[in-house]
């Protein structure tokens, strides 16, 4: 992924067996997804990248 833009970039990781590449980022989101694509793209790979917020709350239950 050395073709990624770096600013706002914290890292990149493989999940499971390389079907998700997951980056976190501190800003540049779209950026680094067309250059994460198109970095893909280059190896004749498809990607459909998804910009996620982070859940700060998480779950959260009740007693009924």
């Amino acid at each position: 992924m050395n073709k990624v833009p770096m600013d706002g970039l914290l890292g990149v990781c493989l999940s499971g067996s390389g079907s998700t590449i997951m980056a976190i980022a501190t800003g540049h989101f779209e950026e680094i997804a067309l250059a994460m694509q198109a970095a893909l793209a280059l190896e004749h790979q498809s990607a459909h990248p998804l910009i996620l917020e982070i859940d700060t709350a998480g779950s959260i239950t009740s007693l009924l």
